[in-house]
């Protein structure tokens, strides 16, 4: 089984690139990836051919730092409820307790650990065995 994540870091890779005078419609069709889905809010994506977006992505515009302007064209509404707990929260250890319980509805290629070591307190991802890693262009997870 393939893991999967919402369309929506494909969506601000999308806009980031068209920025970058790029056409996207091409990266998408080489990834394999159904551009129309983006009209979807609860599309998902799997996220082996997500990570191939991102590396088709950074070679287009020829920037390595592309995660960076992705991360731009995100806001409170791009991972639907998960965005707006964190930005609900009142303290950092909120949000991270919110990211726990929304971070399904973003994708399933991970887990979260939130806790508590004597006077820290520790934040984990871990990929799920046998599930697809995030890409390393952007952490697409």
């Amino acid at each position: 089984m393939s893991a999967t994540a919402l369309t929506s870091w494909a969506k601000a890779i999308r806009r980031t690139v068209e920025l970058a005078g790029v056409d996207a419609a091409p990266l998408f069709a080489q990834a394999g990836l159904d551009i129309a889905a983006l009209n979807d809010p609860n599309a998902r994506y799997p996220v082996e051919r997500t990570a191939q977006l991102w590396r088709l992505a950074v070679v287009a515009t020829g920037n390595p730092a592309l995660a960076l302007e992705v991360a731009r064209q995100v806001t409170p509404t791009t991972f639907h409820a998960l965005g707006y707990s964190q930005v609900a929260s009142t303290t950092l250890k909120e949000a991270f307790e919110r990211t726990l319980r929304y971070f399904r509805i973003v994708t399933d290629a991970g887990e979260l650990r939130f806790f508590q070591q004597g006077e820290r307190y520790c934040f984990e991802t871990r990929v799920q065995m046998g599930a697809d890693g995030p890409a390393q262009e952007g952490g697409d997870a």
